[in-house]
């Protein structure tokens, strides 16, 4: 059993096994080297390509802060945020209609996807337009929505196996 998403009018469709819908939240690494290699090769190549795979993975780190940020914790969902922040652009969420959706703390995850896909091809045009990729460094915006001020990959101890045992 698969769960299809179209995407546009160009057909672009993601699919989704069960137990992608039904897995844990992954590690935010993990899962920018899985969207990129899975996802944006085939969907949005030119992305790939221009930026190179590396740059795409931390910009879709990046903007999964931004779907947390929002409640967005289901990895398949939080790919279907990824898709419409890459399509229109990360900052998508300043275009009042988007930004309502998300903001609504008494929808359901699966509810402000659902209702981020029946928003105005007007409202997706002026995300498109207004798309700023400043956002996928969201501490480099000043008073930005997470209240970052440095990049938290920093202070990430993803990459150290075991610091904790330097006793010397």
């Amino acid at each position: 059993m698969s769960f299809s998403l179209p995407l546009s009018e160009d057909n672009m469709v993601i699919k989704f096994t069960k137990e992608q819908m039904n897995s844990a939240p992954m590690p935010p690494r993990e899962f920018a080297k899985w969207y990129v290699s899975e996802i944006m090769t085939t969907e949005f190549p030119h992305f790939v390509r221009d930026l190179y795979p590396h740059i795409c993975e931390q910009q879709t780190r990046n903007g999964l802060l931004y779907a947390r940020h929002f409640g967005i914790m289901r990895p398949d969902l939080q790919a279907q945020f990824m898709t419409i922040m890459w399509a229109l652009g990360p900052n998508f969420f300043e275009v009042e209609e988007f930004g309502e959706i998300l903001s609504d703390t008494s929808m359901t995850e699966d509810a402000k996807i659902d209702a981020l896909y029946a928003v105005s091809d007007r409202a997706g045009g002026m995300a498109a337009q207004r798309a700023n990729d400043l956002y996928w460094y969201p501490w480099r915006i000043k008073n930005n929505i997470l209240g970052l001020k440095e990049d938290p990959e920093l202070f990430d101890d993803d990459d150290d196996d075991d610091d904790d045992d330097e006793d010397e």
